[in-house]
């Protein structure tokens, strides 16, 4: 049991991670206007918002 905690809180941390790196993207490209940067930032927003539902829901389900 203890390993699956381990790997359950390893996850955990790399989510948290690959967020916080994506909201720093965000971020940094919020002042531009070439509309590549324009649709990519849309496209990791949308990504961003989904994860945040998955992570929620994955979380809750772990944590029952």
């Amino acid at each position: 049991m203890a390993h699956t905690y381990d790997n359950k809180r390893i996850i955990k941390q790399e989510m948290r991670h690959m967020m916080e790196h994506a909201e720093a993207l965000m971020d940094a490209t919020a002042g531009e206007f070439d509309e590549r940067v324009i649709k990519a930032r849309t496209r990791l927003k949308d990504r961003m918002d989904s994860a945040k539902g998955v992570f929620d829901t994955l979380e809750t389900k772990v944590a029952d």
